[in-house]
């Protein structure tokens, strides 16, 4: 018979300036007619040792017609090379360039990527010897990446946008050691969007935290997945949660979060689930989660 789980809405709140792990930034406003548009770069973990993409540059444009190649403009980076993307999962974020403009509204951006792409994955337990492999780019993208986004500069604000890249759907194989890179990832505005984070137990079951919601940014309504795998202290947090997207309710912002272990001795240990209620620009602590056997 299975099993009814009691799974308590959580209204414990820890009220951020903004659902990104550091809040604001520490920087000037905008000079007062122009605007700010943050680049940032975090990942949706996955279990790699190591996934490293190649950023060469990125431009946006004012058009939204698709396979456009002129009004491109350069967005100045200082971030730029082989970044190991995996460092940045879990709520931590790396700054890739900060752009001041008039007034505008971008629809496109594109993000080009060079050539020294690979990943690793451990061989035997984590930490120990892993085995790696190159990744070329795929055909499509050897002139960038590119991606439908609107973002309204007003003056005097600042826009926070998040590349959240997806390690473990942005490869494709090819050969049987033969892998393509093709990026997925979500695209976020900061002050339009919730986090969650807290802590799971124990360390032992290797436990990892899951989120599935609506994704609207396609077409048609679809399923996508948010994964958080917690540091040596238990600690995870998931950021990029929209409560309009919520599931099971998206009226509410009601999210159910769905906390699994990694190993299964004997006894196993038990997944759990809870409801936590999203708000925009907050991040709502889960508090800790205790897998049991």
């Amino acid at each position: 018979m299975k099993k009814q789980l009691f799974l308590p809405i959580l209204l414990l709140f820890l009220i951020s300036l903004s659902c990104s792990p550091g809040g604001s930034d520490p920087v000037d406003p905008p000079a007062a007619t122009k605007g700010r548009i943050d680049f940032k770069l975090t990942d949706d973990p996955g279990t790699y040792a190591y996934f490293k993409i190649d950023i060469a540059g990125l431009e946006y444009n004012e058009s939204d017609i698709p396979g456009i190649t002129t009004g491109w403009v350069n967005v100045p980076l200082q971030n730029t090379g082989i970044i190991d993307i995996i460092q940045y999962s879990n709520g931590r974020e790396l700054p890739l360039g900060t752009l001041e403009l008039l007034p505008l509204t971008v629809k496109q951006l594109r993000l080009k990527l060079g050539t020294r792409n690979s990943f690793a994955i451990w061989s035997g337990p984590v930490g120990g010897n892993y085995a790696f492999f190159d990744m070329t780019l795929h055909p499509s993208i050897v002139n960038g990446l590119v991606i439908p986004f609107r973002i309204n500069v007003l003056p005097n604000a600042t826009n926070r946008i998040y590349f959240d890249f997806d390690a473990t759907r942005s490869r494709i194989q090819t050969g049987p050691t033969a892998w393509q890179l093709l990026p997925v990832l979500r695209m976020f505005e900061a002050g339009q969007v919730s986090a969650i984070d807290g802590k799971i137990l124990p360390k032992e079951a290797r436990p990892y935290v899951r989120v599935i919601y609506m994704n609207h940014s396609g077409p048609g309504d679809y399923y996508d997945t948010a994964y958080g795998y917690p540091d040596t202290t238990g600690y995870f947090k998931i950021i990029g949660l929209a409560p309009a997207r919520a599931i099971p309710d998206s009226v509410t912002g009601i999210q159910k979060v769905e906390f699994f272990p990694r190993l299964f001795p004997s006894p196993p240990y038990q997944p759990q689930e809870k409801l936590v209620q999203l708000v925009q620009n907050v991040t709502v602590n889960a508090a800790t989660t205790i897998l049991t056997q």
